[in-house]
């Protein structure tokens, strides 16, 4: 089963599709740019661990295989694309839970011309078939028909888009069956019948393409990414157009809104200007009642100081008064204390002259 898995960067997007076929894996990588400078790309791609990865080999090398990482370097020109791949054998009992990710990518800005200027040497393993290293978009859309000279060398050589040469072994056509199946998935994109004979013309065509079927494969995975985009951008513009009309409808609901703002602009106007008027009115009597305040405040204030002047001589009149009076206190406790001590004298006297009375009495009884 295909799987596809895209990831873009800093103007470069990667496609990885990834077809299983037993215990064979087959991973292409497809590299588009729209940087407006070449730039270096590394692509690193995780692999399961413990299988046996084995990668296309160019000179200076591109691909680098260590512990479940696979990794791709290249420099992209401006607005370059390019198809590579790799493939790996696992262990049948490993597929089932084996898990495909989203290559990781780091791009770089170099002052160099597009590509790398070297030309890949064949792959040292005669039973490694894969797709072309390096295709550019050029290769991968261009209806070129096979070259009977190429087709009866075992290791045939195709140009990439910088005039580099990928080298690939033992690439054949794809049988019947397989072609069947490319016709189904085109027309199926396509969303379109085909008579048998076009379905003929169609399987000759394919079977003219000049590559494996693998390549064949990522062919049509990205014509059929191509096309789910213009449908999501079609259904996408019919919604809009359901919604909302033609462009003539828009234009139509547009200008009606914009009379509609520009009178509500008028009224807001008309509000402002009675508004300033009110404001200035309001702003006039302010003034009044601030003159009035001030003046009231100044009588105020006028009542203020003869109320404080009235209330400090009154007390002063009463401090006076209560020194008046505490002298007449302290001559009444004065008097008060003359008049005790004479009644201290009297009741002496008084108790002596009762006390002579008795002792007289007392002798006259006798």
């Amino acid at each position: 089963m295909a799987e596809l898995f895209t990831t873009e960067k800093e103007g470069v997007t990667v496609t990885k599709h990834v077809d299983s076929d037993g215990d064979e894996v087959r991973v292409g990588l497809r590299l588009d740019s729209s940087r407006e400078r070449p730039s270096r790309v590394r692509l690193q791609d995780t692999v399961p661990a413990d299988v046996t990865v084995q990668v296309p080999t160019a000179d200076p090398p591109r691909y680098s295989a260590s512990d479940r990482t696979v990794e791709f370097e290249r420099t992209l020109g401006s607005d370059e694309s390019l198809t590579t791949g790799y493939r790996y054998a696992r262990d049948g009992a490993a597929a089932d839970v084996e898990r495909h990710e989203t290559p990781s990518l780091v791009v770089e800005t170099t002052s160099g011309g597009s590509g790398d200027g070297a030309e890949p040497t064949p792959d040292e393993d005669d039973e490694f078939e894969m797709p072309e290293d390096e295709m550019s978009v050029t290769d991968i859309v261009h209806d070129a028909t096979v070259d009977p000279e190429a087709t009866s060398d075992p290791r045939r050589a195709t140009a990439d888009g910088n005039g580099a040469v990928a080298a690939t072994a033992g690439d054949r056509s794809p049988d019947e069956a397989d072609l069947g199946e490319l016709v189904d998935a085109v027309l199926h994109t396509l969303d379109a019948d085909a008579s048998p004979a076009q379905r003929d013309r169609l399987a000759r065509e394919l079977t003219a393409l000049d590559g494996s079927r693998s390549s064949l494969e990522l062919r049509v995975s990205y014509l059929q990414s191509r096309f789910q985009d213009l449908a999501t951008y079609v259904d996408a513009m019919e919604e809009f157009i359901d919604d909302h009309g033609t462009g003539e409808d828009v234009l139509t609901e547009v200008m009606d809104e914009l009379r509609a703002v520009r009178e509500q602009l008028s009224s807001v106007r008309d509000e402002q200007a009675t508004l300033e008027s009110r404001l200035d009115a309001l702003e006039d009597r302010t003034g009044q009642i601030e003159s009035t305040v001030e003046r009231r405040q100044d009588d105020l204030e006028a009542e203020v100081q003869a109320l404080d002047d009235r209330l400090e001589s009154r007390s002063d009149d009463f401090e006076d008064e209560v020194r008046r009076l505490e002298d007449g206190l302290e001559r009444v406790e004065a008097t008060q204390g003359t008049v005790q001590e004479r009644v201290r004298q009297f009741t002496a006297f008084r108790d002596a002259m009762e006390d002579a009375f008795q002792g007289a009495q007392l002798s006259s009884e006798e």
